[in-house]
């Protein structure tokens, strides 16, 4: 099964979405369509699975489960997981990743690792939300807590405390250091 997408003129991603499996069945009776070796692309994302199962083609307003070996890319960030939804409606808005850790590689200005049980993503906002066992390090800086947010396009970081914990705060370990 492939959809294909095309490249602007302006040079720019295509907003078309590219599936592309090495086997699909679609159980009319089930409404269902599971494929292996599963990759979607839309814009600045792309996620990779063992398999994907969905009840819907209509990409408006659909959801789909991927799992085994899922390493699902959105801007400049890169998450790897054993399972994950997505859903769509006009394109790619939000997903929820989980791992035994998730793990995240962003190579924005500056190359950011995390690790969470549990990870959400929103495209359109571009935050990563990171949930139980949360870590975030720069190498030179980490930062950990139950909950951490962290911003794709301000590369800043909100760390949530666990329960009884004091207050939540941003640090900006990420800005760059001044000249």
């Amino acid at each position: 099964m492939q959809a294909g997408a095309q490249e602007q003129p302006s040079g720019e991603a295509s907003t078309d979405l590219d599936i592309r499996t090495e086997w699909s069945r679609y159980d009319g009776a089930l409404g269902r369509l599971v494929s292996t070796g599963v990759t979607i692309r839309q814009g600045d994302f792309e996620i990779t699975a063992d398999r994907a199962e969905t009840a819907s083609l209509d990409f408006r307003n659909t959801t789909w489960l991927f799992s085994g070996n899922i390493r699902f890319l959105a801007g400049t960030a890169t998450l790897n997981c054993e399972e994950a939804e997505l859903k769509f409606e006009s394109g790619l808005t939000s997903a929820v990743i989980s791992g035994n850790p998730v793990t995240m590689l962003n190579e924005g200005t500056r190359v950011v690792k995390g690790s969470a049980r549990r990870v959400e993503y929103q495209a359109q906002s571009g935050l990563v939300r990171f949930m139980g066992g949360a870590a975030l390090d720069t190498g030179e800086s980490r930062v950990s807590g139950e909950s951490i947010t962290f911003d794709l396009n301000a590369e800043t970081v909100t760390v949530a405390p666990g329960e009884g914990e004091p207050v939540q705060f941003l640090f900006e370990f990420l800005s760059p250091p001044d000249d």
